[in-house]
């Protein structure tokens, strides 16, 4: 019996850059709207992260805590890095149909803006924008 050990060698997708027409497209989605260029959650930090079973962009401190945090339908939530990672159709479809406007909106009219991070996310009213979201990003493909 050989006594060589073998190596296995792993890759993962974020080794490759991401294409350049999706980075452009990204880079469009981020600067078209106004909403989508800072944090809907700090509202202070450029956004970086996209909350995908919302739709919304966060900044890399808020994005933390969307990890950590246990949705409606998920026990972890998934944040996907804008530029670094690789994207699907469904998941571009999340940014395409959702974006930070819409869930402020929401936010303004329940009066979730000032509440903190667990509060606002468990809020019936979010809780029902995931859903319909979700929906939306079903119905997409």
């Amino acid at each position: 019996m050989d006594n060589t050990e073998h190596h296995i060698e792993f890759f993962t997708s974020s080794q490759f850059e991401q294409p350049k027409e999706l980075t452009e497209f990204l880079q469009k989605t981020l600067t078209k709207n106004p909403c989508n260029k800072y944090c809907i959650d700090c509202k202070k930090n450029k956004t970086t992260h996209c909350i995908l079973w919302i739709g919304s962009l966060v900044c890399e401190g808020c994005s933390i805590g969307h990890t950590q945090f246990p949705n409606a339908t998920m026990s972890k939530c998934y944040v996907k890095e804008v530029y670094k990672e690789h994207w699907d159709d469904y998941q571009l479809s999340s940014i395409q149909i959702g974006g930070n406007s819409k869930l402020f909106e929401i936010m303004k009219e329940y009066d979730l803006l000032e509440l903190e991070f667990d509060k606002k996310y468990k809020h019936p009213a979010l809780v029902w924008y995931q859903k319909h979201h979700r929906a939306a990003m079903d119905n997409a493909l």
